[in-house]
């Protein structure tokens, strides 16, 4: 049950991430399109076709970690963000904290992406011998603020959900760099 826990979690984070994502390239192609701005609107129809892409090999990476028990974190934290810090040896992150850094920074981008669009966007995982510890950060906004598709609203309470059941922390909120705390992995 619990290993079904795992996958579930995993599934649904893979694809609620992914269709968010194209979901607000759309809403937002809509709006632009209805403001008159044709030209803008195709780039986010081209960019909502971008990320299908992307969450296709996403889904693929997510099904062959859980199928070989192990993640390639460092690889899969740049395809989130190219501006990624890693301080000691990921490698030695168990899976499920792996996961989790994961997750974590995933949710992050996406609230970015939701409520500061165009802004930069840095990850800075620390691993320690007492746990890991990672920072979220956006800058400001750099475009307009169009429409974006709501989302469900738990996506940080499932990410202090996972913390929680590794033993760890989460604190994210407005205005805050997303900030995950993990004691004793690896």
């Amino acid at each position: 049950l619990a290993e079904r826990g795992r996958i579930a979690r995993e599934i649904h984070d893979v694809l609620g991430h992914s269709l968010s994502g194209i979901a607000l390239q759309l809403d937002m192609a809509d709006a632009l399109r209805e403001s008159g701005r044709a030209e803008q609107a195709d780039a986010a129809v081209r960019k909502a076709r971008a990320l299908a892409v992307d969450s296709m090999a996403e889904t693929r990476r997510a099904v062959h970690a859980l199928r070989q028990g192990a993640l390639p974190l460092e690889e899969s934290l740049r395809a989130l963000t190219a501006d990624v810090t890693i301080s000691g040896s990921a490698r030695d992150i168990d899976t499920e904290s792996a996961h989790t850094v994961l997750r974590t920074t995933q949710e992050a981008v996406t609230n970015a992406a939701k409520h500061a669009p165009g802004a930069a966007v840095s990850a800075r995982l620390e691993c320690r011998t007492d746990g890991v510890r990672l920072i979220v950060h956006n800058g400001p906004a750099t475009e307009e603020n169009g429409a974006f598709a709501a989302g469900t609203g738990l996506g940080l309470v499932g990410m202090r959900e996972r913390a929680a059941l590794l033993g760890g922390t989460l604190e994210a909120g407005l205005g805050l760099d997303h900030r995950l705390l993990l004691r004793h992995v690896g």
